[in-house]
């Protein structure tokens, strides 16, 4: 074959150099016309390739951007996802199939999302962008959600007036547990686009902690009608599931979860939510479901992690630990799983088990949770708390995380060691004093104490992180007052604030209060009458109303208001105020 194809070879060779020397052929070359046409033809094609290609990669970018979009707004996430990726291959750049692909991910609730969001943002720094990534970052991004709190301070008041900002705001706001803000929030934007399925369903499920059973009967519906919708019936079927819980209806929470598994874009989330529904009605199906979810788990790290913490807080510890030591070994050094494997000798008592289970291999990422582990070990072993190098080794290790050092509070806080968490705290409100949540888990924190000397030092740091902060200003003022500290400093603040803003009704009770602390008691109470009626009914307000009125010598008029005390006032120095007052004659 290789003699053959030579031959063949050497006969073409020959023909084609007794073509090339024919004379007519060196004539036709000679010709000056030839070589202008292949002048002509060469410049054609290097124009073309110089001219025509990028037009010809621009039409394809553009046409396939298009496509992505149309993609995506069918619900076809994946293919648009594809058309993304061939977008970047002509231009890594495209703003366009940056936000498509930033919104797929986003559906999908991948973390990769967060990524995206943030480069769609660097091609197009518009507002739209700016709070489709705070409102991805409320979602993906860990406490205490520096991104999507930067991001929405960074809008402009004008741009504020959009639902997309407002549930954004919303959904930060529910975040940092501040419900009545989330509810203004969500309000707002339903409001401003009342067809908008995302903004029905959020007022719907912050409207279903209302105690009106109208307004709790309304959400239901709503929610009940969205569960069909594309774009939030997941969200809605959520709810739907966790208020039957409430109200301890395992039948109907069952039916819906089991609607939610069908879809296929149910997470592991949801297969643990229906663990919880099995659990708690005493089913027959829980064992073998549990048994599913657990085959379902043996390829992820971070499913396994999330049902044996489920495990672990369930009473169940002794099962999911069982369940871990049968895994890979080196599988359950990734994730949380080293997490939920020591919370599961915590959750036995079985501390030498986990002192010993501690000491075996470092937490990349995680040293800070693994030395405060160790120090609640010894704690619980040594029946006292004292001074541990592995506590001061888990402080050492979060300094440098926010949210490193908010988790080492609250296992401080929840393993009963509060002057821990309060050092922590104050710790990360001095190393970041751009984020306020140091100062607002403190303040909770001395609140629930009765602590009126803490909450005063965290109303002067914040007052002292920003002198224009109207709000730790009354705080500072009020809770001086009540302690007799600074008083002269409390009274001036007081007169301010009330001088300002005279119909704000926290701002006219701290007024009041000074003024009867400088035994001008029948002065505060015309401030207190200055104030809508309705404001006066309010638990608090009423106690420091009835407390005025008994000082100024109406005892009679001053009993309704002090009998709601009960229900509002906390410190000691107020429940001493109220006593007082109810002994006046």
């Amino acid at each position: 074959m290789l003699d053959d194809i030579a031959l063949l070879y050497e006969g073409f060779r020959t023909q084609f150099y007794e073509f090339v020397h024919e004379s007519d052929f060196r004539y036709w070359l000679g010709r000056w016309q030839t070589s202008a046409w292949g002048a002509i033809l060469v410049a054609s094609v290097v124009a073309g390739h110089h001219y025509g290609w990028p037009r010809l990669e621009k039409y394809q970018e553009d046409h396939y951007t298009r496509q992505a979009e149309q993609l995506l707004a069918e619900g076809d996430a994946n293919r648009a996802m594809i058309r993304c990726r061939q977008v970047f291959t002509l231009n890594a750049s495209n703003a366009v199939a940056t936000r498509v692909f930033a919104d797929a991910n986003d559906g999908y609730g991948w973390s990769a999302a967060l990524y995206w969001r943030q480069r769609a943002l660097l091609l197009d720094p518009g507002v739209t962008n700016q709070i489709a990534l705070a409102s991805t970052a409320v979602r993906l991004e860990p406490f205490p959600f520096p991104t999507a709190t930067k991001v929405l301070g960074d809008i402009a008041p004008a741009f504020q007036k959009t639902p997309a900002y407002q549930r954004a705001a919303g959904a930060l706001a529910l975040k940092f547990s501040q419900v009545q803000k989330a509810e203004q929030a969500f309000q707002e934007a339903y409001k401003l686009d009342t067809n908008n399925p995302v903004n029905r369903m959020s007022l719907a499920v912050i409207h279903l902690r209302s105690k009106d059973q109208k307004t709790i009967a309304d959400s239901r519906t709503t929610l009940e009608l969205l569960m069909n919708n594309g774009q939030v019936g997941l969200l809605a079927t959520r709810s739907l599931i966790a208020e039957s819980m409430d109200r301890g209806d395992f039948k109907r929470a069952q039916q819906l979860s089991l609607q939610l598994l069908k879809n296929a874009r149910s997470t592991f989330s949801d297969r643990i939510l229906h663990l919880v529904i099995l659990k708690a009605s005493h089913s027959t199906n829980y064992a073998a479901f549990l048994h599913e979810t657990e085959e379902s788990a043996r390829d992820s790290a971070a499913r396994a992690g999330a049902l044996a913490t489920w495990m672990n807080g369930s009473g169940q510890a002794g099962q999911a630990l069982d369940w871990l030591k049968h895994l890979p070994p080196e599988f359950t050094r990734q994730g949380l799983l080293p997490i939920a494997t020591a919370d599961a000798y915590a959750s036995l008592g079985q501390w030498q088990e986990m002192e010993a289970y501690l000491q075996k291999r470092q937490w990349p990422g995680l040293e800070s949770i693994r030395f405060a582990m160790m120090a609640l070990a010894e704690t619980r072993q040594s029946g006292a708390l004292q001074d541990s190098i592995a506590w001061q080794s888990a402080v050492q290790f979060a300094a440098n995380s926010p949210d490193a050092l908010n988790t080492l509070a609250k296992l401080a806080a929840t393993w009963g060691w509060p002057e821990r968490a309060q050092d922590v705290l104050w710790s990360a409100a001095e190393r970041y004093p751009d984020q306020g949540w140091p100062l607002t888990s403190l303040s909770d924190l001395y609140a629930g104490q009765g602590n009126t000397a803490g909450m005063r030092r965290v109303a002067k740091a914040a007052l002292d992180k920003n002198p224009k902060d109207k709000l730790a200003c009354n705080n500072y003022a009020m809770l001086s007052l009540l302690l007799d500290t600074d008083t002269s400093q409390a009274n001036k603040y007081a007169a301010e604030l009330y001088a300002a803003e005279p119909q704000d009704p926290i701002f006219a009770s701290t007024y009041a209060l000074a003024l009867y602390k400088q035994g001008r008691a029948k002065e505060g109470v015309k401030v207190f009458r200055d104030l809508p009626a309705e404001q006066l009914k309010h638990p608090a307000m009423a106690a420091y109303y009835g407390i005025l009125l008994a000082a100024a010598g109406d005892a009679v008029a001053a009993k309704p208001y002090l009998d709601q005390s009960a229900k509002a006032l906390v410190l000691p120095e107020e429940k001493a105020l109220v006593e007082r007052a109810k002994g006046r004659k």
